[in-house]
């Protein structure tokens, strides 16, 4: 009877997941389009103008673009493969997340003036791990003048980055100290997934900040991430102090999580659509 109880909730937890699977076909039918630009008159039109050479909606498609992958990919492992990684699945699913969040972090402010602001925040992160990128690149470079090329060529882009981002800020007339922020420290992660957990519609700030949080306590292998949310066997080790911990998917665990990432992904679609059309205001 347990045996029967337990077998019936993993059905319904591989339900659940294919229910959240039957989006990505045309999610990806869309991403994988050409994709035409916002309509005249559009929200989304203003703020590309705004944000010139950084369009908005370039930054908004491109996650779109990542979380639709990874999405897919974590489909046709449970469904194509039929198999459920322990761990795998939440990392997946933590892109399928993030990338979202960032897409509803983007589009979701009222305000133009902030829109910008959080677009030119998020450019200058990119641009940080651009420089981190290159200056790792000239410390494994072993000749000295192509190293001494590389940082000049890193520090080059970062300052004109960085002119160019607040340029843009102050164009818009943006507070100093926004003006200042653009390209101080990059914003968090967990304050995108709260700031877009909170604007989504069928989701709140703490309930996506949790699942993001386990998600990346799971693909880091933190114990209580682990211990806490997966399901494991103890067993007999080698000696009376030492246990063996055999860690296995949980279908039920990984449809929730499926499903929070489906519905900041819905979200992040929807402001999409919304925002490009000609009929919405600034």
């Amino acid at each position: 009877m347990a045996h029967d109880a337990a077998q019936d909730a993993r059905d319904v937890a591989l339900a659940r997941l294919s229910k959240s699977f039957a989006l990505v076909e045309a999610w990806q039918k869309r991403i994988h389009a050409q994709q035409p630009p916002p309509e005249p008159g559009s929200s989304l039109a203003g703020d590309d103008k705004a944000t010139d050479p950084y369009n908005l909606s370039h930054a908004v498609v491109e996650v779109l673009l990542s979380a639709v992958d990874h999405l897919e990919t974590l489909r046709l492992v449970v469904q194509e493969q039929q198999t459920l990684p322990a761990r795998g699945g939440f990392t997946l699913v933590r892109a399928v997340l993030e990338n979202a969040a960032v897409a509803v972090w983007l589009l979701a402010p009222a305000s133009r003036d902030e829109r910008v602001f959080r677009l030119l925040r998020w450019e200058w992160a990119d641009a940080e791990d651009s420089d981190s990128a290159l200056l790792l690149m000239a410390e494994m470079a072993t000749d000295p003048t192509r190293s001494a090329e590389v940082r000049q060529n890193a520090a080059d882009q970062r300052d004109k980055r960085k002119q160019s981002l607040q340029k843009l800020a102050q164009d818009r007339h943006l507070s100093q100290n926004q003006v200042s922020q653009v390209c101080a420290r990059p914003v968090k992660w967990a304050d995108i997934l709260k700031g877009a957990g909170d604007a989504a519609r069928e989701l709140t700030g703490d309930r996506a900040k949790w699942a993001w949080m386990i998600c990346s306590g799971l693909a880091h292998s933190r114990r209580w991430a682990v211990i806490g949310f997966l399901k494991y066997e103890v067993t007999p080790g080698p000696t009376a102090d030492l246990h063996h911990l055999k860690v296995s998917a949980d279908e039920e665990r990984l449809a929730i999580m499926v499903n929070i990432a489906v519905l900041m992904l819905a979200e992040a679609w929807r402001l999409f659509d919304e925002r490009r059309r000609s009929l919405m205001g600034s």
